[in-house]
């Protein structure tokens, strides 16, 4: 097999156990609701795509493939809207940057200190991606603010649920990076971008 072979497979088993592990999570807990564009818990679909994307390009450090793979995204979820206005792509516009925005943070961080630390990196996705859904919800606010004005309870009320939804694609990311990069130092573990790695507890780091 040829090492851009290698590479592809690479990319794919990343993308695929992400974005498959944060699908499976919202399946479990909401079921069929979650591939509902106008339902809240379509972010399990929008963000497992998108977190799959962001982490794979990262992982491959093809940073420009994967923006492009993101904005083909972008579109397609734009697509499925049954109404598609200026305050729409907005919305999706955030969503998408903030979301791969947590992802560079998270894999910053478990480059920087959580190397060995299984539990502590999957932990902190849940955490980033927690954070990072409340903070999109509040710069949506900001687009706006008459409605919070109007309806401040329905703004508390959407920050705290995102917290909760964030958290929970958190967990389902992290897990998912972990079956990927497991998978990876398993069965392609020859080039660029592998993981060759053992921790100390045994575990194979991302």
């Amino acid at each position: 097999m040829s090492e851009s072979q290698i590479l592809t497979r690479q990319t794919l088993t990343r993308f695929v156990a992400v974005a498959g592990s944060v699908l499976l999570l919202g399946f479990l807990l909401y079921r069929q609701s979650i591939f509902i564009p106008t339902h809240r818990v379509f972010q399990f679909a929008m963000s497992g795509v998108s977190i799959g994307i962001a982490y794979a390009g990262l992982k491959r450090h093809d940073i420009r493939n994967g923006l492009a793979a993101l904005f083909v995204w972008y579109l397609c979820v734009t697509a499925l809207l049954e109404k598609t206005n200026s305050w729409m792509l907005i919305l999706n516009a955030i969503y998408l940057a903030g979301m791969s925005a947590a992802v560079v943070l998270h894999q910053w961080a478990v480059e920087s200190r959580l190397r060995p630390y299984l539990i502590l990196r999957i932990a902190l996705a849940g955490a980033i991606a927690s954070i990072a859904n409340g903070l999109i919800i509040i710069a949506l606010f900001l687009f706006s603010w008459r409605a919070v004005l109007a309806h401040p309870e329905s703004a508390y009320e959407a920050f705290y649920v995102n917290l909760q939804i964030g958290a929970l694609i958190g967990l389902g990311a992290g897990i998912g990076m972990e079956i990927a990069e497991y998978l990876i130092a398993k069965y392609f573990p020859v080039g660029e971008g592998s993981i060759e790695r053992e921790t100390s507890s045994g575990h194979v780091a991302p």
